[in-house]
C-alpha cells in the first residue's frame, strides 16, 4: 500500500519545490530572492555576505524606496557597465519585493 502512494507523494513534493517565490510572507520571498540573485556575494547583510560593495543593513535610512528603485533600475540597462550584475531578466515583481524589503531595512 505504502508503494502504491510514493509516486503520489514524489509528486507532491516536487509540486511543492516549484511553487512560485510569492509563497510565504513577502519578506520570505525577498531574502529568498536576495539570496538566489547573489546579492550577498559582494553586499553584507545581517552579518553575512562580502564587504566588496556597500552593506545592505540599515540600507533604508540611506534611501528611499523610490531611491532603490532607481538604482535597481539602472541595472537592467544592459549598456551600463559596473560590477553589480544586470538584472535584465528580472521580473519586476520580484526587484518590486526586494526593494521594498530593503526600503523598510532601517
Amino acid at each position: 500500500m505504502l508503494t502504491a502512494r510514493l509516486p503520489v507523494i514524489a509528486l507532491i513534493a516536487m509540486l511543492g519545490c516549484s511553487l512560485p517565490a510569492q509563497a510565504g510572507s513577502s519578506e520570505e520571498r525577498a531574502r529568498r530572492l536576495m539570496n538566489a540573485l547573489g546579492c550577498k556575494a559582494c553586499h553584507s547583510f545581517e552579518r553575512s555576505g562580502s564587504n566588496l560593495a556597500p552593506p545592505l543593513d540599515r540600507v533604508g535610512e540611506r534611501y528611499n524606496q523610490q531611491q532603490l528603485k532607481d538604482i535597481l533600475s539602472r541595472h537592467r540597462d544592459q549598456s551600463i557597465t559596473t560590477g553589480m550584475p544586470s538584472y535584465a531578466t528580472t521580473p519586476d515583481e520580484d526587484l518590486i519585493a526586494i526593494l521594498q524589503f530593503l526600503a523598510a531595512h532601517k
